[in-house]
């Protein structure tokens, strides 16, 4: 167990430099925000903290597309006032080229996932509540989650990293 442990670890370090390298490569102040966000899901797991690195991942992939639709709309105002649906968030990605139809599933996958880790207790109650209550509810997100969670959040983040970059330089050529 060790072993898959200390593997994921290196696997996890090199995808925050493949991450690093590509964000950073496109718009080093655009995504330090995301580069931020995205170390705290690696961090939870190399804590064995992996129900947190769910709702870390999906606090990146949020953090990256509301950037990016600010970005596209040229406000100077990162955090667009008002709270928009990630589906809204995921909807505008698709509809403008930041991510593609699989790309947002993903990306509405890693939120589902990180939702299901934000209101842990309130599916431990129903849970609990639905047997005898005396029962004990089992938390069923394991090392291995918790990474391949991490490792679409780096490919779903990179992607709009690239789409976003590749609309911004034709916008400029125009």
């Amino acid at each position: 167990m060790e072993t898959s442990q200390k593997r994921q670890s290196d696997d996890l370090d090199k995808l925050w430099v493949t991450a690093y390298e590509e964000l950073t490569s496109k718009s080093q102040v655009r995504f330090t925000t995301t580069l931020t966000a995205l170390s705290q899901p690696i961090a939870c797991h190399k804590c064995n903290c992996f129900v947190a690195s769910l709702v870390m991942c999906r606090g990146a992939v949020e953090s990256m597309l509301y950037v990016l639709q600010q970005w596209r709309k040229g406000d100077t105002k990162i955090y667009p006032l008002g709270r928009r649906s990630f589906r809204s968030l995921t909807k505008w990605a698709r509809g403008n080229g930041v991510l593609t139809k699989t790309q947002a599933a993903k990306a509405q996958e890693i939120w589902d996932r990180g939702s299901w880790g934000a209101h842990l207790e309130q599916r431990l109650s129903e849970e609990r509540f639905k047997r005898a209550p005396q029962e004990p509810y089992r938390v069923n997100v394991d090392s291995n989650d918790s990474y391949q969670t991490i490792k679409t959040t780096v490919e779903v983040l990179t992607a709009a990293a690239n789409s976003a970059y590749a609309e911004r330089r034709t916008r400029l050529r125009s």
